[in-house]
C-alpha cells in the first residue's frame, strides 16, 4: 500500500510546522510499516523516526520536506542493507552482491576480513571504509529531493571531490 500524503511546509505558519512534521514522521512511519522489514526481518532495526529527525538537522528549512522524507527513506534502507551485511554475510552470497555496485564490493571486502579473522592495516582500510561508510552515497542522495537547486551541486558532488573524500574520513 503506498501512501500519498503530499504536504509543503512552505503552506504552514510557524505555528502549524510541529504539525507538519508530525505529518512527515506519521508519512514515514506508515511506509515503514508497508515495508514491513520487522517481519521478513527479524534483526532489522527500526530507525525510521531515528533517521528522520537525524536528517532534520541536516534540512530544518520548512521548504525541504520531500528531501528529509527522501533521505529518511534513504538511510532505513541503507541502514538495512547494513544489517543484512553484519549479520548474515556469508563469503560466497556477499561475493554475488559485490558484483552488483561499488558499494558492495566494500561490504564484501570487510566481509572477507571479518571471515577470514583478518585485521587490515589502515592503508588497506581506509579507502574500503570511506565507501562502506555509505557517507558518498548518502552526500549524493542529499540533493535528490533539493529540487532544481541542486542539479549543479549533485554532479560536482558526484565526482567524489575531496572535500567529500575527508568528510567521509571523519565520519569513519
Amino acid at each position: 500500500m503506498e501512501h500519498h500524503l503530499e504536504y509543503d511546509l512552505k503552506e504552514f505558519n510557524p505555528i502549524d510546522c510541529k504539525l507538519g512534521q508530525a505529518v512527515a514522521i506519521a508519512t514515514g512511519a506508515m511506509w515503514w510499516n508497508d515495508l514491513a522489514p520487522s517481519k521478513n526481518l527479524n534483526f532489522a532495526r527500526d530507525r525510521s523516526v531515528e533517521c528522520y529527525f537525524w536528517i532534520l538537522g541536516v534540512f530544518f528549512e520548512l521548504y525541504y520536506s520531500r528531501a528529509r522524507v527522501i533521505m529518511t527513506k534513504v538511510i532505513a534502507l541503507i541502514s538495512i542493507l547494513d544489517d543484512i551485511y553484519d549479520v548474515y554475510s556469508i563469503l560466497e552470497k556477499s561475493q554475488q552482491l559485490a558484483k552488483m555496485q561499488v558499494g558492495r564490493k566494500a561490504y564484501f571486502e570487510e566481509s572477507k576480513w571479518s571471515a577470514q579473522h583478518c585485521v587490515p592495516t589502515l592503508e588497506k582500510y581506509l579507502p574500503i571504509s570511506l565507501v562502506s561508510s555509505t557517507y558518498p552515497i548518502l552526500e549524493c542522495a542529499s540533493f535528490v529531493g533539493m529540487g532544481e537547486i541542486a542539479t549543479e551541486a549533485f554532479e560536482w558532488i558526484t565526482s567524489f571531490p575531496k572535500i567529500v573524500q575527508v568528510a567521509a574520513i571523519i565520519e569513519v
